[in-house]
């Protein structure tokens, strides 16, 4: 697992992610279309599909690279990249839906397309937070053998902390935190966690 993630994964994480979109939008603009026609899948243009999907992809690879969400502007998976993957698909919907109707010949209806742009929303959210705990379950596993350690205070310091702890290399691995804030009780961050206050 970890060959595969350093040697394949991690050095193809943005061509894959271009492509993880587009597979969401061509599956999108299937299944919105399908619950338009109420799943009557002779109903359905293909062809309406595969083109608009085509569009669909291209804006939001062009879209979303210039908006910073293909040239690692953001670490992957975080809610500041999900913030830029709502602003590429807010522009995308829009040459979507208004391409469909007036350039491409009307070739799925309307509420398809808008549709598309929930359920491919929801896909690549879905994709990036998958990635996101392949991630975080890779740093854990090549940290196996770093020295575990506790963390006194679970505020902003303690998860800062924390979090450099978790990166690839780190000799040290948080495995508990101690806190006398008694709402920081259960508190868990990475695989640090806090079973209540110290003070009774």
């Amino acid at each position: 697992m970890e060959r595969l993630f350093a040697g394949v994964l991690a050095p193809m994480r943005f061509p894959l992610q271009v492509a993880i979109d587009a597979v969401a939008w061509f599956a999108a603009l299937y299944l919105a279309a399908l619950l338009r026609y109420e799943f009557k899948f002779e109903e359905v243009n293909f062809a309406g599909v595969l083109l608009v999907g085509v569009l669909a992809a291209v804006a939001q690879m062009v879209i979303g690279s210039l908006i910073g969400l293909y040239i690692h502007r953001w670490r992957y998976g975080t809610f500041g990249e999900i913030a830029g993957l709502a602003r590429t698909l807010v522009p995308v919907g829009g040459v979507v839906v208004l391409a469909n109707r007036f350039l491409l010949g009307h070739r799925l209806p309307v509420s398809a397309t808008a549709i598309a742009l929930g359920l491919a929303a929801i896909a690549m959210a879905a994709a990036r937070f998958g990635w996101r705990l392949l991630l975080d379950r890779y740093h854990h596993t090549a940290g196996a053998e770093a020295e575990p350690v506790i963390i006194y205070g679970a505020g902003s310091g303690g998860e800062q902390v924390i979090r450099s702890m978790m990166q690839p290399g780190s000799p040290y691995r948080p495995v508990a935190l101690i806190d006398d804030d008694r709402d920081l009780r259960n508190l868990r961050i990475g695989d640090a966690w806090s079973p209540g206050g110290s003070r009774s």
